[in-house]
């Protein structure tokens, strides 16, 4: 869970930087403050965070199904397990998603 969430978090900074990088170069940003660019790469930061994450997220869970397949354990065992996963993930995902955006917010 943890490798699928910082590659997550790595994929938000590298896209980040990259938008950092375009506004740089962007004619049309150039009239606003410092605290107008700074803002902008914060929310920026927290949607790419936001997509970052959720795709981390759908890795996880695909890869939990393949570890699930590859166990072969009973249909019953397989499919709780799988929605203690799911919804576990999803906690943790959202209490995280709930947390920045509401100290964005």
């Amino acid at each position: 869970f943890w490798d699928s969430w910082e590659s997550g978090k790595e994929f938000a900074q590298r896209m980040t930087m990259w938008d950092a990088m375009f506004m740089a170069f962007s004619p049309r940003d150039r009239d606003e403050g410092l605290a107008g660019v700074v803002i902008q790469l914060v929310l920026r930061y927290l949607t790419n965070l936001t997509l970052g994450l959720g795709a981390a997220f759908v890795y996880f869970i695909v890869t939990v199904y393949g570890l699930i397949q590859s166990y072969g354990p009973s249909l019953l065992s397989s499919v709780m397990f799988f929605f203690l996963v799911l919804i576990s993930a999803l906690g943790v995902l959202a209490a995280y998603m709930v947390g920045i955006w509401g100290v964005a917010g």
